[in-house]
């Protein structure tokens, strides 16, 4: 009934198209970009919470972006004046919450020395004997040392504490930055120094840029291939033109429910309008060859166009749901981005079904028109000699076809047990970015720039107790030990430096070893009358009954903030034994989500197998054939993991997503093939007629969309963005195993299934809209058009099941 419907009325359908894509095309247009690693927990995440009563207690430990610069000699007159200057300007700025560096100490215990109360950098810088005690106070500070200042003393850090809320973060960084880069500008005019940005939001602000980027660059690419590939195949503009525009109204519906959910484009959504245009073509690609198969001399375009709807719905509803079944699995994870992917990825995928069925059918209609077959298109004509030549080597060749299959699935398995699960804010980054560059000259001359937050609740008393401190500053000591850390901090280096800068000391014995009750809090208190209320409530939690330990990494991965996260963890218990300790921190949060991503994938991936196959099974009413056709299926994601291993492309988000994904669109082919196989089972073919007859109808057609997904995943690789190339690398592996593994693997595995006699006039409905689209692409008649036998559209045979 839609079928007449649409042919009938296709003005009607196409006004109603039309609106519904202006209206989405006008959400689209306002879809937004965000990038933070929040998005990878559910909201109500243990993990999370524990991050949010962290940031409450201490302060944000993501809003810090820090500028460097490297002198010959900074405790100089030149620099110090450059960095009093650049700090003037940019507290000035709008976003910003406070500026720390040298040029304003103040608040950071150097004016409880008394030498340098109230004065000025220039007024210290004047005397070289007060250069000379700021210089050596400074570089005794553990509070200043790798924290505004190298060790060596050549190096300067500027933190820059902005005001960067959650909400419309992306954009309140991009200005903050841009505002800073404009000051840099003017003070390397005027200075020569050379300057560099780093921290947490510079790499927000790149990816967001990649994110950006990647948009602009891959869809036109895309659409530029089909295009080209569409019309080598069919000989026409006006096919290609149709494909394109179908899968295109589809991307635009997609982003403008995005928009209409409040979702922005993020890391994992960037990739859905590729995804969609990839995978959502072949509905497109299909419907055309059939109705072009249909269009026989004496056939109207609409009745041609009626006879491919009813054809066409059932096969394709089912390669939709399958691909869309290998998506959804993923909102059974705990990963917010990776659940809001799956849940639009297959909204998206049946949005491209709605479409494909009611827009080519429409405008074929209302339009009248008219294509000649693709028999002898430039294209078409080089991929019916391969399948061919595919058939021959099925039939002569299965010996060595099984000891292939056997080989690669033992190289595979070996390279599998090689893949790391390793994960760092840079894997993803080009290393010749400015943002890299800074990251690595701050670890080079400066320190680390990532911390491992920790937060240590004592068991009695308070955190400014002599015992805790001592123990803390022990905790401290070992875990400095490590060559992963930089540096580290606490209350104790607080206390310890107050109570120095009261002494007028910058050396001698440490104070936190003869502390004696009652003194740190008096420090502190002094220290807060003086303006460095700020630096102690960074570190000392309310009430005084927790404490933060941050920790200054080097250039660690996840595996190696875990290994770390273990040494804290026993040294704090050997040095504070009735102490509580809780990790967090945006290191912390996307090392744990990595994790248990890998948990959640590997049962959403099961979760996956089982109901696609399931579907097969039913569909092709047998459980045996639904069973073999697991094999041709899960040998290319065999194969991909051990590429991954092979290669040292380690898990990450983007390399465990494409295996849930890759299972639901692998899978198409095979149930293209073998609902047709089934069809000419029950018309009486015997196996190996049946075999390579579905192999010489659909072959054609799953290799023009077996090269479509891979081209359509090797556009991705173009990506300067770790993350989506590897995703676009992997799907490109998976999807050529996957054509392969269907045009060798499944003819024999079908074979295994003898035929059952099915009652006289029974034709598989799908076998026909996926065989007869194959055949007129391969010039062999397909269908039931093809046996002689009336075609039932729509009807599937119910007693064919083989085994």
């Amino acid at each position: 009934m839609h079928a007449r419907f649409i042919t009938r009325h296709p003005f009607v359908v196409l006004a109603v198209l039309a609106a519904i894509t202006a209206i989405q095309g006008y959400y689209a247009l306002q879809l937004g970009v965000d990038f933070t690693l929040e998005g990878l927990f559910l909201t109500e995440a243990p993990e999370l919470v524990t991050y949010r009563s962290f940031r409450k207690s201490f302060g944000p430990d993501d809003d810090q972006v820090f500028l460097l610069f490297k002198v010959d000699e900074l405790f100089a007159p030149a620099p110090l004046a450059a960095l009093d200057r650049l700090t003037g300007k940019l507290e000035q700025l709008a976003g910003v919450r406070r500026v720390l560096s040298l040029a304003r100490f103040k608040g950071l215990a150097g004016p409880l020395a008394g030498t340098f109360g109230g004065d000025t950098v220039a007024k210290v810088a004047a005397s070289p004997a007060g250069l000379a005690r700021f210089k050596e106070w400074a570089l005794s500070n553990r509070m200043l040392v790798k924290g505004l200042v190298s060790k060596d003393g050549r190096t300067a850090c500027v933190v820059l504490e902005g005001d960067l809320p959650t909400q419309d973060r992306p954009a309140r960084v991009r200005r903050l930055l841009d505002a800073v880069e404009t000051e840099l500008a003017a003070e390397r005019s005027a200075t020569g120094y050379a300057y560099y940005v780093a921290g947490i939001p510079t790499i927000e602000a790149e990816y967001v840029r990649f994110i950006r980027e990647d948009t602009r660059t891959f869809i036109p690419l895309v659409v530029g291939i089909f295009f080209l590939l569409c019309t080598l195949y069919f000989g026409s503009l006006r096919a290609a033109l149709l494909i394109v525009a179908t899968v295109g109204t589809a991307v635009v519906w997609l982003l403008g429910v995005m928009v209409q959910a409040g979702r922005p484009m993020g890391v994992l959504s960037s990739l859905l309008p590729n995804m969609i245009l990839v995978i959502g073509v072949g509905d497109s690609l299909f419907i055309l060859l059939e109705y072009v198969h249909q269009l026989t001399p004496g056939r109207t375009p609409r009745e041609a166009a009626e006879n491919t709807i009813r054809i066409m719905t059932l096969p394709c509803f089912l390669t939709s749901i399958t691909s869309a079944i290998g998506f959804s699995t993923l909102c059974t994870t705990d990963i917010g981005m990776v659940r809001e992917f799956g849940w639009l990825a297959a909204l998206g995928l049946m949005l491209a079904y709605v479409v494909s069925l009611t827009l080519p059918a429409s405008l074929l209609c209302a339009f009248g028109l008219r294509f000649r077959p693709p028999d002898e298109g430039f294209l078409s004509r080089r991929i019916v000699r391969l399948v061919a030549w595919v058939g021959r080597v099925n039939r002569e060749r299965r010996r060595g076809i099984v000891l292939a299959v056997a080989a690669a699935v033992f190289v595979s398995a070996w390279g599998a047990t090689k893949v790391r699960v390793e994960s760092s804010w840079f894997q993803d980054l080009k290393k010749d970015s400015s943002v890299t560059r800074a990251h690595a000259f701050a670890q080079d001359h400066f320190a680390g720039l990532f911390t491992l937050e920790a937060r240590v609740t004592p068991g009695q008393g308070g955190v400014l107790e002599p015992r805790f401190l001592a123990g803390l500053a022990e905790v401290q000591e070992a875990v400095e030990a490590d060559l992963s850390v930089s540096h580290s901090t606490s209350p104790a280096d607080v206390v310890r430096e107050v109570l120095r800068s009261a002494s007028g000391r910058v050396s001698g014995p440490d104070p936190i070893a003869t502390l004696v009750a009652g003194q740190a809090a008096t420090a502190l208190q002094l220290a807060r009358a003086f303006g460095a209320g700020g630096i102690i409530d960074q570190y000392v939690g309310k009430d005084a009954r927790s404490a933060r330990l941050s920790v200054r990494l080097g250039r660690t991965t996840s595996s190696g903030l875990f290994r770390l996260m273990g040494v804290i963890e026993h040294e704090t218990a050997r040095c504070l034994p009735d102490a509580r300790l809780e990790f967090t921190g945006k290191n912390v949060l996307g090392a744990r989500a990595l994790q248990q991503m890998i948990d959640n994938m590997t049962q959403s991936l099961g979760l996956a197998m089982v109901l696609i196959f399931g579907c097969m099974g039913v569909m092709l009413r047998s459980l045996r054939m639904g069973l073999l056709s697991m094999i041709p299926n899960l040998i290319p994601m065999l194969t991909t993991f051990g590429f991954m291993g092979a290669t040292g492309i380690s898990v990450s988000f983007s390399t465990m997503t494409i295996f849930s994904i890759s299972l639901g669109v692998a899978v198409d082919n095979t149930i293209h093939f073998l609902s047709k196989y089934k069809q000419l089972q029950a018309e009486g073919a015997d196996p190996e007629a049946a075999s390579a007859r579905t192999l010489a109808t659909i072959g054609n057609g799953m290799v023009l969309s077996g090269i479509i997904l891979v081209l359509g995943f090797a556009t991705i690789m173009t990506s300067n963005f770790g993350f989506t190339a590897n995703f676009g690398l992997l799907g490109l592996v998976t999807m050529v195993v996957a054509v392969l593994a269907d045009l060798h693997i499944t003819p024999l595995l079908a074979l295994l299934c003898p035929p059952k006699r099915a009652p006289a006039g029974a034709v598989l409905a799908s076998g026909d809209g996926g065989g007869s689209a194959a055949g007129g692409a391969g010039g062999e008649p397909a269908g039931a058009e093809a046996s002689g036998t009336p075609a039932a559209p729509g009807v599937v045979p119910g007693s064919e099941a083989c085994g």
